[in-house]
This record gives structure tokens, sequence and C-alpha cells, in this order.
């Protein structure tokens, strides 16, 4: 199995002559497999140190070809900082550092919009009560029941329901939005399992 490999290239700058060098992650994976190296990070090696800036600038380029290159093959680019794979773990774990400098506003303009062409999300939780919700509202316009059940036996049915369930434990520790519980409210979610036991 190849590991990491790195390449190093000589600067010369105002402190002297120096070496900056990219770190680059092997695809193991087979679903990865072909869409190049990932970009894991850099080394800088004084003098150099006042080239990190076109360093990471050289980081940032080459996981957006890598997300491109995801992208362009059909996969999804919102690459999780947990997945097996050591290569996306790493690209993952990139994107997640590129989310929480947005949040901060240390995120330049320029990066923003390259990573929203992307389709990079910026904020997964945000988008996954959107999608859960737009689940609820199919079942809704069919005049079926909102209120899915945990134990229901299909199962893309049983992980709504419990979200479901993530969402009423959420209003009961008081960490679920007044914006979230109109939405939830309005498809006809109710909050008291009693009252959804009655409607079956």
């Amino acid at each position: 199995m190849v590991g990491r490999r790195r390449t190093r290239s000589v600067v010369d700058g105002p402190l002297g002559r120096g070496r900056c060098g990219l770190v680059f992650e092997p695809r193991n994976n087979a679903a990865s497999r072909g869409l190049g190296d990932c970009v894991s990070g850099i080394e800088i090696f004084p003098p150099a140190c006042c080239y990190a800036l076109r360093m990471l600038n050289d980081v940032f380029d080459a996981n957006c070809a890598a997300l491109q290159q995801i992208k362009d093959a059909g996969g999804d680019v919102d690459v999780s900082q947990v997945d097996p794979d050591p290569a996306r773990k790493v690209l993952g774990e990139w994107i997640s550092h590129q989310r929480s400098a947005q949040k901060r506003n240390r995120l330049s303009a320029e990066r923003i919009t390259r990573l929203k062409a992307l389709g990079v999300i910026w904020d997964p939780q945000d988008a996954a009560f959107d999608a859960n919700c737009a689940a609820l509202q199919q079942i809704k316009d069919a005049g079926g029941d909102v209120n899915v059940s945990k134990y229901d036996p299909d199962p893309a049915r049983k992980v709504l329901g419990m979200w479901l369930s993530r969402q009423r434990q959420a209003k009961r520790k008081g960490r679920l939005s007044a914006e979230r519980m109109t939405r939830l409210e309005a498809l006809g979610v109710w909050w008291s399992k009693a009252r959804t036991a009655l409607s079956s």
C-alpha cells in the first residue's frame, strides 16, 4: 500500500533560502480510486515561513480540484470528516475547517464563491432539517400522517421517525428554535406522544 508522499521545493526569502512542501494523502478506498491524491497539509521549513500563505493557497486549490473530481464523478462533495477512507477523511476535515472559517468571517468572498459553486453545504444540520421537512411535506401532500414512528418497518420512514423523535427531545430541553418549531407545527407535527398515538 502506497503511503503519504511529499513534494518539497527550495525557495528564497528575505531571511535566506528555505524549503516548503505539500503532503499528499493517498486514496486507497475503491470508491475514491482514480480521483488522485488529496493534499492533507503543508510543511514549512524556516526561513521560508514567509511563503506559508502561498502554500496554503496551493492546498486550497488542490482540495478544490479534488472536490471537482468528486463532483464530476457524480459524488457528494460534502465529504465527512469521519469517512473510513483516510484521504477522504482528510478532505472532510479540511471542509470542516473551511466551514469554521466561514462562520468566523475568516474566509474570503472568493473562496466562499468557489466552494459554493462546487456544492459545499455551509451548515449540514440546516440542510438536513430542510431535507427532512421536505420529506414530511411529501407525506402530508399524499394525505399521510407526518408523525412517523421511529419503529416504522420501512427503513426510510424509520430514519425520519428517529429524526422526529430527536426534534421532540430538543424541544423538551429547550434546544429547538422557535423558527424550527413553527415549521414543524405547520407540517402537522405533534409534540405530545399521547396526541400522536390518538391520531393513529
